[in-house]
């Protein structure tokens, strides 16, 4: 991960500088960007336990409607259940995406990183894409290792401010020993990196 980022999430939880591994068109969502359909992850290591952990931390930033797309819904519409955004897509994609689930933009989630014992490792990769232009409007590629002393410290200040009531995570080192509480605690500071309004 990088240092601007650690810094970022020390010093606010959410803000980064330009120098991470995180992109944004503009300091701000367009305005027309109001629903996001989110692609099923790919298959790989951390899939079933990290499933839906961006989804929600997304949802709870309130910025966006958020859309799950589910694979079997993206197999008839595209021909394919999972798509990356490395992928060579079909000319008409974004178009089917945007008649099929009504939203402005489609958001490419893969886990490109995880191990699940300790030290803990989760890596996100997202991209955030408009539907009409096409155009990437934010991007992150980070990952989150917990045997990094600063990242420790991010997760176990998540953890009390966001997850004390957990019982499995009574102690503030349980987040650095729960693949799905880190994961999550990882994908919470990837959305942070996300433009406002």
């Amino acid at each position: 991960m990088s240092r601007w980022l650690i810094l970022g999430l020390l010093l606010t939880g959410v803000t980064v500088s330009a120098q991470s591994n995180v992109y944004r068109a503009e300091a701000k969502l367009p305005a027309q960007l109001r629903r996001v359909a989110v692609l099923p992850l790919p298959a790989g290591s951390g899939r079933e336990l990290l499933e839906s952990v961006l989804s929600r931390e997304l949802a709870q930033r309130r910025l966006v409607e958020v859309v799950p797309v589910s694979a079997e819904w993206l197999r008839q519409a595209t021909g394919r259940a999972e798509w990356s955004a490395t992928d060579e897509l079909p000319v008409d994609f974004f178009q089917r995406i945007r008649a099929g689930t009504g939203c402005d933009a489609v958001l490419f989630v893969r886990v490109t990183e995880f191990q699940p014992y300790p030290p803990l490792q989760v890596g996100w990769n997202v991209r955030l894409v408009e539907c009409e232009s096409a155009r990437t409007v934010w991007a992150v590629d980070e990952v989150f290792a917990a045997g990094d002393p600063a990242v420790a410290a991010a997760a176990r200040r998540y953890h009390a401010a966001r997850l004390r009531t957990v019982p499995a995570l009574a102690s503030s080192d349980g987040m650095l020993l729960s693949p799905r509480w880190f994961g999550q605690f990882a994908a919470h500071a990837v959305v942070g990196t996300m433009p406002g309004r």
